[in-house]
């Protein structure tokens, strides 16, 4: 947001339309993901049970949201998805987590 001056979340969204992307997140941290489909944000979203290194936070969203989409999965639910293994990843040092701990 800092970075092309955008006040609001909404604003965000509407940059992002201006340049044709009507699919994906706006990932908030804490707050969880927001839809730029107008599917809405996650409600009931938890924080991570435990942060120890948030290296990776950020691709591990990526790829659970992504993995739910290409699994049929609504936007909702592919975010919470991708919310659930980023905090999932970010309770590991360096974004390695235990084979035992796969969500896959």
């Amino acid at each position: 947001m800092e970075l092309f001056g955008d006040r609001t979340e909404a604003d965000v969204i509407k940059r992002l339309s201006g340049y044709g992307v009507t699919f994906g997140a706006l990932k908030r941290g804490t707050r969880g993901p927001l839809s730029l489909d107008g599917s809405g944000e996650l409600p009931q979203i938890g924080p991570a049970p435990c942060v120890v290194d948030t290296t990776a936070a950020g691709d591990s969203f990526n790829a659970g949201f992504l993995a739910g989409t290409l699994a049929g999965k609504g936007t909702l639910e592919a975010m919470r998805q991708g919310h659930n293994l980023a905090g999932q990843v970010i309770g590991h040092r360096g974004a390695i987590m235990p084979k035992t701990k796969l969500p896959i």
